[in-house]
């Protein structure tokens, strides 16, 4: 069984090495899959969202 991140690295690896018009560059899948690891669930959101709301309220 394939993690998702393996798989998620075969699709991003078949787009590079595609032979289509349109090139994608190493780095920017990287960084895409990279952004996607870190991507906050919605109740992770809620939570960040409160402590920077509480932060601002403090410093103003």
């Amino acid at each position: 069984m394939k993690l998702a991140s393996d798989l998620m690295k075969t699709q991003y690896d078949r787009l590079a090495n595609s032979t289509g018009s349109h090139k994608v560059d190493a780095k920017f899948l990287r960084n895409q899959r990279f952004a996607k690891k870190h991507n906050l669930k919605p109740e992770e959101q809620k939570k960040r969202a409160e402590q920077r709301k509480n932060s601002k309220a403090e410093t103003a």
